[in-house]
């Protein structure tokens, strides 16, 4: 028969190795033998590193008992029914679903304790079972002092956080600081010399050599010393304060991380495209990756820095939009959040694309690519347009360096190269070129063949409305990213991915080149591209095919398995019916310069169908406040004369702000007020055109 252990005996009978009955307070066992009980007391001992090897006996001398007190043994401290009243009371002090949120405000509350307003006495905060506490200055200070010694002389223990998140006193620099004018050589690695100080570039200043382990022997060159930082474990790479708080620990995550991930998920991939679709770049490309970066994280393994800039971009990203929809104090701290995960991604990326420039076979294309797109989201709704264009443009040298060179393109890779043509093709279409600001194209030492920005027509064979019936060969309709030959693609994504067919941003992307040719025609004539004949022709049939264009979409055709439900076909028909009314008016008033009293039917047109989308059954606030409709809203609202009718255009933009968190919408909202107010003032041939040329102004919207 098995021996049964018990931890409730006396002490004689434990002491004795006997079967105690646990009577109390003496137990019968040594009533029957004569001898004395021990009893049932606790007795708490405290074990110290200088007496692990002392026997019990000297034990209890040590701690000053006499010869004939019990030994000790293990006890339980509480009883099963206390216990149980503890975990109840724990429960009840902290519901399980606010677990995440009382985490976050003990660690920020803590981070605080550590920033320290001098006092000489410990400070602490509880909240149910969890608490944070500071002990009084002076403390430990020995031990930590020759912790800080034993760590300084054995830099190869340092982990990944160590590494990437250094203590770094100051206050936390502003993100704008950080983005030098630098620009990306893919086949030489980052060239400093070529700087602009109205638009920095993205690639700021790499990490001194002097932090790595080996930086102190002299005569390393750059491909030397990137070698020393992308394989020594002791390589320091500065941080902002904040990277302090977002790593709290070695070896670990940061706390928010699963909640805000979780965020992404539900709440900001549906704001990217109308399609309720689970197989989007978004969905099987950007976040996998961050999860697998945080499962590294997590269990101590050492992510790539392209995978941890994917990682830290999509958590800025989810907090930018929490703290957008949040009110005060949690807004404020969403945003500091997420300003902290944007630097820290920024300074990632550095070292991610310096490693691109001079390793490119150690550096992924797919990762830096991936990397490169998010962080232009991330300044996307950080309301940072201006870096947004140079992580664009750096996206486009890395393609064309590496990625058009590919002979077979798998489908996630396309999928990638589709994302950076739809966000460069609607940009440039509200990008005007301020005078005397040259682009980063202009500075980049890329020497493969350079796309111009802003983007200007060429010539080429054929009538435009004869050639979208034409079919392009495979090389040219992988390769043609922002479409500038004009056909038809069989295997484009477009519609799987944002709901929007190619013949589409085919028109657009011929209008926006057209305009900035007129412009260019009337400016500078020596520089165009085309002549004014040339010119007219080519806009003549531009505007019969945007007025003849069906705005008809079937995305389930390139996706196997998947087809549209009726409600989101329902939507997708009404976007795009508001993208071809906008494109008539951006046609006539970019490319022909036509007063606006005249598209005042198609600006009516198009609020109409924009507000239709509200009355849709099955759909939530924010299914119809994806990027897509913005677009189409500021086009149509910066050519709005009458009052009600803004006051319509005003109402819907405010609404989507609201309910969608995404800045683009109040960006629009903003420059379509001034616009309203000038023309009040009699200046009624002002346009969009004229005020953000006139100032400067980047606009993003997609």
């Amino acid at each position: 028969m098995a021996k049964t252990r018990s931890l409730g005996g006396c002490s004689t009978c434990r002491t004795s190795h006997t079967k105690c009955d646990e009577g109390r307070p003496r137990c019968a066992v040594c009533d029957r033998l004569g001898i004395r009980c021990g009893g049932y007391d606790i007795r708490i001992t405290f074990s110290f590193e200088h007496c692990g090897a002392l026997n019990g006996s000297q034990r209890q001398q040590k701690n000053g008992d006499g010869d004939d007190s019990p030994g000790s043994f293990r006890r339980p401290l509480f009883t099963e029914a206390y216990r149980r009243r503890m975990s109840q009371d724990v429960l009840s002090a902290v519901p399980p679903k606010t677990t995440d949120d009382v985490l976050l405000l003990v660690d920020s509350t803590g981070a605080r304790f550590d920033a320290g307003a001098p006092t000489g006495k410990a400070q602490e905060l509880m909240r149910g079972p969890f608490g944070v506490f500071r002990p009084e200055r002076g403390v430990g200070g020995n031990h930590q002092q020759q912790r800080r010694q034993s760590t300084a002389k054995s830099p190869s223990s340092l982990s990944i956080l160590d590494i990437l998140l250094p203590d770094e006193p100051g206050a936390r620099r502003e993100f704008t600081s950080t983005f030098r004018d630098a620009h990306l050589d893919i086949n030489g690695g980052v060239e400093p010399s070529h700087r602009h100080h109205d638009l920095p570039g993205f690639l700021g200043d790499l990490p001194s050599p002097q932090c790595s382990r080996h930086s102190s022997h002299s005569g390393l060159g750059p491909r030397d010393r990137v070698e020393d930082v992308t394989s020594s474990s002791s390589v320091c790479i500065t941080s902002p304060l904040l990277g302090q708080r977002l790593f709290p620990s070695a070896g670990h995550a940061p706390a928010d991380a699963p909640s805000l991930l979780h965020h992404y998920q539900t709440s900001v991939i549906s704001l990217f495209s109308p399609l309720k679709n689970q197989k989007t770049p978004w969905n099987i490309l950007f976040l996998p990756s961050a999860m697998n970066t945080l499962a590294s994280l997590t269990v101590g393994m050492i992510p790539n820095y392209a995978s941890l800039c994917i990682f830290q971009a999509l958590l800025s990203i989810s907090a930018f939009h929490k703290g957008t929809l949040s009110a005060e104090p949690h807004a404020r701290y969403w945003k500091d959040r997420a300003n902290g995960y944007l630097d820290l991604a920024q300074q990632t990326l550095k070292t991610a694309l310096y490693e691109q420039g001079l390793l490119p076979k150690r550096a992924k294309y797919k990762e830096t690519l991936m990397a490169l797109l998010s962080m232009a989201t991330a300044t996307v709704f950080s309301g940072q347009w201006k870096h947004t264009r140079c992580c664009l443009h750096d996206a486009g040298a890395l393609i064309r360096q590496r990625g058009l060179a590919k002979p077979q393109k798998s489908r996630r890779v396309r999928m990638l190269h589709h994302c950076y043509a739809y966000l460069k093709i609607m940009h440039e279409s509200t990008f005007l070129e301020a005078k005397g600001l040259p682009e980063p194209e202009q500075r980049s030492q890329s020497g493969t063949g350079q796309e111009q920005s802003p983007l200007r027509a060429r010539p080429w064979d054929g009538r435009l409305d004869y050639r979208l019936l034409m079919d392009k060969p495979m090389p040219l309709g992988e390769n043609d990213l922002l479409l500038e030959v004009p056909g038809r693609w069989h295997l484009t994504l477009y519609p799987s991915i944002f709901g929007v067919p190619e013949s589409f941003l085919v028109l657009l992307s011929e209008a926006l080149r057209l305009g900035n040719e007129r412009h260019v025609l009337l400016q500078r004539p020596a520089e165009a591209n085309l002549t004014w004949q040339q010119y007219q022709q080519r806009t003549k049939v531009l505007e019969k095919c945007i007025c003849h264009w069906e705005a008809t979409c079937n995305p389930g055709n390139s996706i196997e398995g998947w087809t549209l439900t009726q409600s989101n076909q329902a939507l997708l028909n009404n976007m795009l019916l508001a993208l071809k009314h906008a494109l008539m008016i951006y046609y006539y008033r970019k490319v022909l310069d036509v007063d606006s009293t005249i598209l005042q039917a198609q600006v009516e047109e198009t609020i109409d169908v924009l507000l239709q989308c509200e009355q849709l059954d099955g759909y939530m606030s924010v299914d119809y406040c994806s990027a897509a409709f913005a677009w189409a809203g500021f086009v149509a609202a910066c050519e709005a004369l009458d009052a009600a009718v803004q006051e319509k255009f005003a109402s819907w933009l405010r609404g989507c702000f609201r309910r969608s968190g995404i800045r683009t919408f109040e960006a629009a909202l903003q420059l379509a007020e001034e616009i309203w107010a000038r023309r009040k003032l009699d200046d009624a041939g002002v346009s969009w055109l004229d005020i953000a040329r006139e100032k400067g102004i980047y606009m993003f919207f997609a």
